[in-house]
């Protein structure tokens, strides 16, 4: 018996796919593109020496079609309903793909180390929160405000951290989360703004839009484009313009609402 046979033999196709999908939907979570997806995916397979391994990638789903040494084909698939960016689960995901790939381990080993890279990530409410803050201050003051304006940034961020935490708590439908929190950010600013803790509305505004701004996921469809994935850039344009128009959208509902009731 040859060392594909015996390979073929110790890891079942089920037990290698659901490796593949688990680690492809890490690395798409967490902010790589389709095409490294989808070419980690191919090489755990042959790493694995399952043949004619065919994927498609996008960001919401997943799909992969494979056969054994025995000529059984599967297909699975894995739904992603968000995604976000962190560099590193993405790099330990990454190492840890092509570590498989150098020495193909046993499914327990590779579904631990996954939970390892998933429970250790360096993103926590409160680093998030910070990051948000220093962010949003810093802005406010490069576009030209004062050190009230960023004062009020950071005070709309603090609002903005105990809002996801209370009240808004981000979901799948992310168009309509961006609208609430442009919603609760304008308002805010504006009220500031009234009471004498902010000066500018304007700059105010702009440092807490930069943290909403979608710009790597539009950097990432345009690179998707041009390397001829058309249907994940498509999407992802689309995605951005949305979440674009419903910032847009908040902070000029805030504008109409506190309108009315502030002179």
């Amino acid at each position: 018996m040859d060392t594909n046979e015996k390979i073929a033999e110790i890891f079942k196709i089920e037990d290698v796919l659901k490796i593949v999908l688990e680690t492809a939907s890490l690395l798409l979570k967490n902010g790589a593109d389709v095409r490294r997806v989808e070419d980690t995916m191919i090489r755990i397979c042959n790493a694995y020496k399952l043949r004619n391994p065919e994927v498609f990638s996008i960001t919401s789903l997943i799909i992969i079609t494979a056969s054994d040494m025995n000529g059984k084909t599967l297909t699975q698939t894995k739904r992603i309903y968000n995604s976000t960016t962190d560099l590193t689960i993405l790099e330990r995901t990454n190492a840890l793909s092509r570590e498989i790939c150098k020495n193909p381990e046993s499914l327990d080993y590779v579904m631990k180390r996954l939970l390892e890279i998933k429970s250790k990530s360096l993103k926590t409410n409160r680093r998030i929160c910070i990051g948000n803050m220093i962010a949003a201050g810093s802005f406010s003051m490069f576009f030209g405000g004062n050190f009230k304006d960023a004062f009020a940034a950071v005070i709309i961020t603090l609002i903005l951290f105990f809002g996801n935490i209370y009240v808004l708590k981000p979901a799948s439908n992310r168009i309509l989360y961006t609208f609430s929190v442009s919603v609760l950010m304008g308002i805010s600013a504006i009220f500031l703004v009234n009471i004498g803790i902010g000066v500018h509305i304007d700059k105010i505004m702009i440092g807490d839009i930069m943290l909403l701004i979608p710009g790597m996921a539009l950097i990432n469809s345009i690179t998707d484009m041009f390397c001829g994935d058309f249907v994940t850039g498509t999407i992802k344009v689309t995605s951005s313009l949305l979440t674009a128009l419903s910032i847009a959208g908040g902070y000029l509902f805030a504008f109409a609402f506190m309108g009315g009731l502030f002179k």
